[in-house]
């Protein structure tokens, strides 16, 4: 799986409080070599737990990106980010592509 690179950067103003959980945005860069299928690992070893990566539209609206979890438990810090574009009327996942110049902001619940 490929590794976030950089790695996520909060956007100011976060963390929040969210039903006695951390709510922060991040900003994610895309991978320098996304591979289809396997998506780009996030980890944020700054948390305890993951509990919830959501949904956008990277920066340049190009891509919708959302978050998908590699395990269900407590102490989960990975996730994996998939990345579709529009083709023929159906949301697809990029194929295997540099994306190093897409940019999104995601919100992250983190406990």
């Amino acid at each position: 799986m490929a590794a976030t690179q950089p790695p996520a950067s909060r956007l100011n103003g976060y963390p929040a409080s969210c039903g006695g959980k951390v709510l922060n945005m991040v900003t994610l860069k895309g991978s320098g070599a996304y591979v289809r299928g396997t998506g780009q690992t996030i980890e944020d070893d700054s948390a305890r737990s993951v509990d919830w990566v959501g949904s956008g539209f990277s920066v340049s609206g190009n891509y919708f990106v959302t978050g998908q979890p590699v395990t269900i438990g407590q102490s989960q810090k990975k996730w994996i980010l998939r990345w579709f574009s529009l083709v023929a009327n159906a949301l697809t996942e990029s194929a295997n592509a540099d994306l190093s110049g897409e940019t999104v902001q995601l919100p992250m619940i983190e406990s």
